[in-house]
């Protein structure tokens, strides 16, 4: 079973030497099952997500973003800069090279 999404992180504070704060997470998703594993300073948690799980906590995220895409906008002015003329670059005459002087 291959997995499409994977994430790891750990996160520890140490204040003179021992640790006072410890935190871990690791999550993985095939595609169909999520599962998230977490420990909170001595609190170890494991959730399981199916895929239709997944799609039901995203569902209200997905539908508001959505509709903010869907309403109509004003057309925006395009702004345009002043154009400068361009200036034309003076050739000075060649000097000549020292050996030949």
């Amino acid at each position: 079973m291959s997995t499409f999404v994977t994430t790891k992180s750990y996160h520890e504070v140490k204040k003179n030497g021992k640790v006072i704060d410890k935190k871990m997470l690791d999550a993985a998703y095939d595609g169909n099952k999520a599962i998230i594993d977490s420990y909170d300073n001595n609190k170890a948690h494991r959730f399981e997500f199916s895929k239709q799980d997944i799609q039901q906590m995203m569902e209200k995220y997905l539908s508001n973003r959505s509709n903010k895409f869907t309403r109509s906008r004003k057309p925006r002015r395009r702004r345009t800069r002043v154009q400068r003329r361009r200036r034309t670059r003076v050739q000075r005459p060649r000097r000549r090279s020292r050996s030949r002087r």
